[in-house]
């Protein structure tokens, strides 16, 4: 009830107001019965009857809801209708213009803004369609329309701005509004001042009351604006007529309290509009009104906003009427209280002219209002002391406040310094002194010496020194002298006081003591020279100068005494005589007691605290008369003291100042030199001493690059390299113009060379500040020097090699850069300059090519047997040379740094196009050369050491530069443009240089073989149009053959082999070469006959179906052979003859195959006896190569149809021994070094013989297992597959004499051995990637496989005793532990093993060594789950939580099903072996897909078969079988579940055998149905319980069921036998 009454009175109160003509709205109506306003919210609503588009009458309704959304919407909906009109050229209806102009007015002065602007923009529209039409409708919206312009939100401005310019094109037509309709606009304003409230303009009820105050505000402001704009700019006859309602406006009570509202916008338009007043007509105004509501009412409130219009408007209204604070004021409170309390209030956030018109206003107020600040004054015409204080506290205080604006503060406190000295200038003479001490001093006490306690005195930081600067000369021009003294007097005994107290050495705060002295000398002393700057020139600046003197001097001589007796370590005493003779040196000149201290007490304490200071008063006075000895005398106390270097900034003062020509660089030299050994050494001070002398610029030159050289020098100590780095940081950052000078020097290119040295250090911290340093150096040299510096850098580092070379991936670095930035003409002479020169590569390459190359690379060698023939004699001179070969510090030598440098290098860039002909010519003479070394240094380990030490990826990242060194060589070889400024190929002059360099063959040299070598392979993959060779040619080279260069003649063979075959002087050559081998003589062999021979199995090597020898007359042949075997029986032949001989052997003996005779048996012989006599060495290897090609050739000889009798017989006969002989040679070869291509390629030779030949033959096999641990993975693979073929294949006979002398077998010693010393992830970390490591981890896990090779073929019983071995050992947890830390290594998850195959393993087939390892262990483990189930489950089980879930994960998802799968196989092989018609035969179901065995026995025709199942869980054999009972019969439930766990745990002691579950199910059965017969009532076996007859009768003996013998008791009546009819007694 309440609410509802609530709503009802207020509807009533509306109503009464609106319609009663009282309450809220009785001034909205006139007394003469005007109509109501257009503004308020009660005005009469429009007239929409004669709108006739019912569309823009429901607009014009929409419009006077209550919703801001609405109307907007409403007015945008007129708005389009009016633009619709104009773009039909239409006009518009009178009734719109009649509705619009009611409802216009209200809308201009909406509450919301974006309605206000659409108000505007929709009336400049219709204003302007309708033209002169709406001259009529004016006068009523005139001033609600021009009011507009007036709004304070800027977008209704605009609005109502570009509405009117709109309508009203040009200025006078805009002036003339305001002319013509003046009155209508004074009405409105009337309208809006005098009878307007917030009530009225909004309803109380849809309205908040601070939006209604917002909104009449906003009305008023802008109507005083309209008036003020009358007002400004009408004359008096202009405003003639309306000077009655101007007058009513002006005297109303109403518009003056204005002056103190409560909106800012409302006082500042009431402000603007008392300026106006005052400066047109003030007589219009009402004096008294005006300074009641300006003086009583609005000083004292706040004025934000506002503030700097009212003080503008003050200042015009006393400039205009003085007696505005006096004769006219009647308020309570004095006018002169009221104007300290709005000074006490600062500018409140006006800009900083508020000040100034203070300082303006207060000479304007008439004396007597600032007369009565004092309360005791007796005068009315002047200021007492307490005034003059009272209003200095006002402005201190407004000045203080924290409302104030800093960038007011530094303009008000100039202005209080004024007024404070206008004030004093009325004062007397002691009240002038006292006014200025209390009201100024403090200022300045407060800058020199700041206290918190006296923080209100603090004057702005930025200008504190200008505003006491015009204080003192204010002091001295207004003739202040006194007050000048005793501030002074004050401000240097305080200073005095300072120095004396200020703290000892010993005391913690002894520095901050200091410190505070020297700030607050500092600051005295700036005042001082500002002070004497701002009177230079001037009549006062002796006076002021006097003055100063007789104080200074004073503090000076005392602050030198203090120096003496405290021995210099009060600094602060020091700073007051250093700013002395800084700041005022006019004065300083003129004291005794400075040249005396100078020259008598100075040198002493130089390395006091004191000690910087007195360097600079030193070097400050050094030109005065009287001083220059004192300088002199510094210099040399400084260089020979040695411990100088305990006061750096002292130093460094020096130095800065010092002019280093006019010293001996021999006195300060080791001063500096001292510096930077202690800065390189971590002392961070001292870096200063050395930037010092960098920022002096007469340092430039020797000193300065001596400076730089030691930093060179100190970079390559390790101890010292970062603090080196970081001091040489802060010297390009802070004296960049020293470190450019240096860099653009002949050694600059060296220290940029170290600082990219340095980045490749292994120290991240180290790195990163070398790479910073290079980029911050780069910034700031020019183009031309970093590209010079470039150039120098490659040509040093490609030419000499030491430990601080760079590396060549910088050294790529530097050349990509350097092209990249090059322009393209200037390539070529780029190229030049930073591909190595020919001087560079001879030197580089001369001590490798000097190495005779090893007799084994005849195996790999196109040259093959000519490398027997090369001089192996070495000078003591060559050996020296070649053991100082340089190496950078990854032991590379130049010859690799220069092949790695250019491979990669032309790699990245084509310079075809770049390159002239010497250029190509540097690159074909060298390039192959170099390629060819490397290439053997990664072939053999320790051939040549030109690569340095090899890991495993080191030596597959140097075989990648190989292969891009052929690449380039071979695009080179096939190239058909031209070479520049040439017309010769790239392909043809690489022919030439190669043709011409083996035709200048003339020796057998180490290098003459490297050339041969070269030539062969370049040449061998060319087109041969680009060799340029006739068949003339060939036959003349033929005719050479036999007598040129060996090397030169083999070269030439290789190259054209089938030319020199197809030509008949090849064929006869070859001839001859078999004809003069068949007198070859071993005992007085020269070089002749292996050069023959070795020559002719080059023509004859991989050429079957062009071998001369098929033609050749086979009696020469046959001497030939029988010749060259007799030759190989001799004692004394040489290893490498015997080579060349099997070669000629083997190449000879297929073409008199059919011919019979004793050099068949002879050679197999010679081969027995040589492989037992034979070492392992690199000789050797070539003779064992060429045996095994020779002994693979009779092998073939011998399976040949076409073969004699002979040479089979021979072969029946020696085969078991040359088996056996042959396989003794596998633990011949050196097995210590992990790479050596020929030993490999020999070893695989003979793996390719092993993996055919029959294992039957070999004797003792136990020789073989040491192998295993061989680092050649090779032989390692060698021995591996011939113990994997021998150990399965004894295994059935091991098997059957287990079997027959039931004795104990044991896994052999030596791979148990193999077994103990298991690898572990942190051994192997610590050389991960080693080929050593890599094979020593094969070695063990092909140990594990030969292991279980022991269970293939072998019996169960067997496989139990190799089970109980290995566990006996222990050693099957160590692999299985090794095993998944390997899976899981580095990321955590064990490997994925979908895409391998996990049942078996092939060796060397994987794409790395850790692939290989990871599929190998994989094979191991499933291996493990099919032979050693119980021993993996039972580590399993025992395993690490972190382990032991992964693992099961893993092997369920990829090994289990595999293992399922083969033990359900062998279920089902094993159940096609047994008998299917025996008596109640087991019957077992496999099922694939559920992984369960379902066995089942019949027991008789009427009754189900006993029947179990076996499932395998999916983690199998990690989790055990699982047997379920499916069908009981025969026993009872105790009895069947006994059955039942009986037969699992038989599963799973059997290691996961599930035959022998099925067996003791079979056995268990049959054993229960044993001695059983049918029951004698039901004839059965089997009752309805599943019973056997267990009821045996005492007299019958015969068995019945017990079921069937009850129900016989219970039909029968009687308890008799059904058979004998006796009473039934139980037996």
């Amino acid at each position: 009830m309440s609410k509802k009454f609530k709503s009802q009175a207020s509807s009533s109160r509306a109503a009464a107001s609106t319609f009663g003509g009282f309450g809220g709205f009785s001034s909205s109506v006139s007394g003469q019965g005007k109509e109501l306003s257009s503004l308020t919210y009660v005005a009469e609503p429009p007239d929409l009857s004669q709108i006739s588009d019912p569309q823009l009458a429901i607009a014009f309704k929409n419009f006077t809801k209550k919703d801001d959304v609405t109307r907007t919407k409403a007015l945008d909906d007129i708005k389009y209708y009016v633009s619709n009109v104009a773009a039909n050229g239409g006009t518009l209806e009178e009734g719109f213009l009649e509705a619009w102009i009611r409802i216009y007015p209200r809308a201009s002065i909406d509450i919301y803004r974006r309605v206000r602007q659409s108000a505007h923009s929709v009336q400049g529209s219709i204003a302007s369609l309708v033209g002169k039409r709406v001259a009529r409708f004016l006068p009523r919206v005139v001033g609600a329309w021009l009011a507009g312009v007036y709004d304070n939100d800027k977008p209704v401005h605009q609005s109502a701005l570009e509405s009117i310019t709109r309508v009203f094109a040009t200025d006078e037509k805009r002036n003339a509004i305001w002319k013509v309709f003046q009155s209508s606009i004074i009405d409105f304003v009337d309208d809006v001042i005098l009878q307007q409230t917030p009530q009225t303009l909004s309803d109380e009820r849809t309205v908040k009351p601070e939006d209604a105050q917002a909104k009449y505000a906003r009305v008023v402001g802008t109507a005083i604006l309209l008036f003020n704009r009358i007002l400004g700019n009408t004359t008096r006859e202009d405003r003639q007529n309306d000077l009655p309602k101007i007058e009513t406006i002006l005297g109303s009570k109403t518009l003056w309290t204005f002056c103190y509202h409560d909106d800012p916008f409302v006082r500042r338009s009431m402000y603007v509009l008392i300026r106006t007043v005052v400066s047109g007509e003030p007589e219009e105004l009402d004096w008294k009104l005006a300074s009641a509501a300006l003086i009583g009412k609005s000083l004292h409130i706040t004025q934000l906003g506002s503030s700097s219009d009212l003080s503008d408007a003050l200042l015009h209204v006393t400039s205009a009427r003085p007696q505005i604070w006096t004769d006219d004021y009647s308020g309570k409170t004095s006018s002169s209280k009221r104007l300290l309390q709005y000074i006490r209030k600062g500018s409140q956030g006006s800009p900083g002219a508020f000040w100034s018109n203070i300082y303006q206003l207060l000479q304007l107020v008439p004396l007597e209002t600032l007369a009565k600040l004092d309360p005791n004054s007796t005068g009315d015409d002047t200021i007492g002391l307490s005034g003059a204080t009272a209003l200095m506290e006002a402005i201190h205080e407004g000045l203080s406040s924290r409302e104030e604006p800093q960038q007011n503060r530094t303009l008000g406190w100039k202005i209080y310094v004024e007024t404070a000295m206008w004030l004093a200038h009325g004062l007397s003479d002691d009240d002038t002194i006292q006014l200025l001490q209390d009201e100024l001093s403090p200022l300045i006490m407060q800058y020199v010496r700041p206290e918190p306690e006296a923080a209100r005195w603090s004057l702005p930081k930025q200008s504190s020194e200008t505003i006491c600067t015009e204080y003192l000369t204010a002091l001295f021009s207004f003739g202040y002298d006194i007050a000048f003294n005793k501030l002074w007097m004050k401000l240097s005994n305080d200073l005095l006081v300072s120095v004396r107290l200020s703290s000892p050495e010993q005391s913690k705060d002894f520095k901050a003591s200091q410190d505070a002295v020297c700030s607050q000398t500092g600051r005295l002393f700036s005042l001082e020279a500002a002070l004497l700057s701002r009177l230079a020139d001037q009549e006062l600046e002796p006076k002021v100068l006097y003055t100063l003197e007789k104080l200074n001097l004073g503090l000076l001589n005392d602050c030198l005494e203090v120096l003496r007796s405290r021995n210099g370590k009060p600094y602060g005493a020091t700073a007051v005589v250093e700013e002395v003779v800084r700041r005022v040196p006019q004065i300083a000149q003129h004291s005794h007691e400075l040249l005396d201290f100078i020259q008598k007490d100075a040198p002493e304490l130089l390395f006091s605290p004191s000690g910087d200071r007195l360097i600079s008063i030193i070097l400050l006075c050094r030109t005065w008369p009287g001083f220059s000895s004192s300088f002199e005398e510094l210099i040399k106390r400084v260089a020979q003291l040695e411990n100088v270097m305990t006061n750096t900034s002292s130093v460094q003062k020096l130095l800065s100042s010092l002019d280093f020509n006019e010293v001996d660089n021999e006195i300060i030299g080791p001063l500096i030199m001292r510096a930077m050994e202690l800065a390189c050494k971590g002392s961070q001070l001292h870096w200063s001493v050395v930037i010092s002398t960098l920022q002096n610029p007469t340092s430039q030159g020797e000193l300065e690059d001596s400076i730089f050289l030691s930093l060179m020098d100190n970079l390559s100590t390790d101890d010292e390299i970062l603090d080196t780095l970081q001091g040489l940081k802060q010297i390009v950052s802070t004296v960049p113009n020293a470190a450019r000078r240096f860099q653009t020097g002949n050694q600059g290119s060296k220290l940029t060379g170290k600082l990219l040295f340095l980045t490749e250090s292994p120290s991240e911290e180290i790195s990163s500040l070398s790479l910073s340093l290079i980029e911050q150096m780069k910034r700031s040299a020019v183009g031309e020097t970093s590209a010079k510096a470039g150039i120098e850098i490659l040509q040093e580092n490609l030419a000499y090699a030491n430990e601080e070379s760079l590396s060549i991936e910088s050294l790529l670095d530097i050349a990509e850069e350097l092209l990249r930035s090059s322009q393209s003409e200037n390539v070529s002479q780029l190229a030049r300059d930073i591909l190595p020169s020919q001087e560079t590569w001879e030197e580089a390459l001369d001590p490798f090519l000097g190495l005779p190359p090893r007799p084994s690379t005849a195996i790999t060698n196109p040259l093959s047997g000519v490398v027997h023939l090369v001089n192996r004699e070495l000078s003591e001179s060559f050996s020296k040379r070649y053991e100082n070969v340089a190496r950078d510090s990854s032991h590379c030598s130049t010859a690799f740094r220069l092949t790695h440098f250019t491979v990669r290098l032309l790699s990245s860039f084509d310079f075809t196009e770049h390159l002239d002909m010497d250029g190509f010519k540097v690159l074909f003479s060298n390039l192959p050369l170099a390629v060819q070394l490397i290439e053997d240094d990664l072939d053999i380990e320790r051939y040549n050491f030109i690569a340095g030490p090899l890991t495993h990826e080191l030596r597959e990242e140097y075989r990648d530069i190989v292969n891009d060194a052929r690449k380039i060589i071979s695009n080179w070889s096939s190239s058909a443009q031209n070479i520049r400024s040439t017309e010769e190929t790239i392909a043809s002059s690489l022919a030439s240089v190669w043709k011409l360099r083996v035709e200048q063959l003339d020796d057998t040299s180490p290098s003459a073989y490297r050339v041969g070598e070269a030539f062969v392979k370049i040449l061998d993959g060319m087109d041969p149009s680009d060799i340029h060779y006739s068949s003339e040619m060939v036959g003349q080279l033929c005719k050479e053959i036999r007598t040129a260069n060996a090397i030169r003649s083999a070269s030439w063979v290789v190259v054209l082999r089938r030319s020199i075959l197809t030509n008949p002087a090849g064929t006869r050559v070859c001839n001859e070469f078999v004809a003069d081998s068949t007198g070859l003589k071993v005992e007085g062999e020269t070089m002749n006959g292996l050069r023959k021979l070795s020559l002719l199995n080059l023509l004859l090597s991989d050429e079957e179906e062009m071998n001369p020898m098929a033609s050749m007359p086979t009696q020469r042949l046959i001497f030939f052979v029988k010749h060259l075997i007799q030759c190989l029986q001799s004692e004394h032949i040489s290893l490498s003859l015997k080579t060349e001989i099997f070669k000629s052997l083997t190449l000879a003996l297929p073409n008199v195959k059919e011919m019979y005779g004793p050099h068949w048996e002879e050679c197999m012989d010679i081969l027995s006896s040589t492989w037992r006599a034979i070492g392992g060495g690199d000789g050797a290897l070539t003779v064992l190569n060429s045996s095994f090609r020779l002994f693979s050739c009779l092998e073939a000889i011998v399976e040949d149809d076409e073969s004699n009798d002979d040479v089979k017989d021979a072969w029946a006969d020696r085969k078991s021994t040359l088996f056996n002989v042959l396989t003794s040679t596998l633990w011949k070869f050196d097995s210590s070094t992990t790479f050596h291509l020929p030993r490999d390629l020999t070893v695989d030779r003979l793996c390719r013989i092993i993996k055919t030949m029959p294992t039957g033959h070999i004797e003792d096999i136990s020789k073989v297992y040491p192998l295993l641990t061989a680092h050649s993975l090779v032989l390692q693979h060698a021995a591996f597959t011939l113990l994997h073929r021998y150990i399965p294949s004894v295994q059935e006979q091991v098997s059957l004499d287990v079997a027959l002398s039931k004795s104990e077998v044991k896994l052999p010693y030596e791979v148990i051995s193999l077994l103990l010393g298991a690898p572990t992830m942190g051994s192997i970390s610590l050389s991960y990637g080693d080929d050593k490591t890599w094979a020593d981890i094969r070695s063990y896990l092909l140990s594990w496989k030969l292991v279980f090779d022991h269970f293939a073929n072998a019996s169960f019983a067997l496989q139990e005793q190799y089970a109980s071995n290995i566990k006996e050992h222990d050693v099957l947890p160590s692999l299985l532990e090794f095993m998944f830390d390997f899976l899981q290594k580095g990321h955590g998850k064990l490997v994925d093993a979908s895409k391998l195959d996990i049942r078996a393993f092939e060796l060397d087939q994987s794409e790395d060594y850790e692939k290989e390892i990871q599929w190998l262990l994989i094979h191991l483990y499933f291996l493990c789950l099919r032979h050693l189930a119980n021993l993996t489950k039972a580590w399993w089980i025992d395993a690490k939580k972190r382990i032991k879930g992964p693992v099961e994960t893993w092997t369920e998802k990829f090994i289990s099903p595999l293992v399922i799968s083969d033990s359900l196989e062998s279920v089902t092989e094993w159940m096609s072996t047994q008998d299917p018609d025996e008596e109640r035969a087991l019957n077992v179901k496999v099922s694939s897909k559920t992984a369960e065995i379902i066995a089942s026995i019949p027991v008789d025709e009427e009754s189900p078969p006993v029947s179990i199942s076996i499932a395998l869980p999916a983690a199998y054999p990690l989790h055990p079988a699982l047997v379920v009972g499916r069908s009981r019969v025969l026993v009872d439930e105790r009895k069947w579940k006994s059955w039942l766990l009986t037969i699992q745990g038989v599963i799973m002691f059997a290691n996961g055998n599930l035959e022998d579950g099925l067996l003791a199910f079979r056995k268990n059965v049959q054993g229960a149905l044993k001695g059983q017969s049918e029951c004698a009532i039901c004839y059965s076996v089997i009752s309805t319980d599943m019973q056997t007859p267990n009821k045996r009768c005492a007299t019958c003996k015969h068995t019945f069921h017990s079921v069937c013998l009850y129900r016989w008791f219970k039909s029968s009546n009687q308890s008799t036998c059904p058979l004998c009819r006796n009473q039934f007694t139980f037996a």
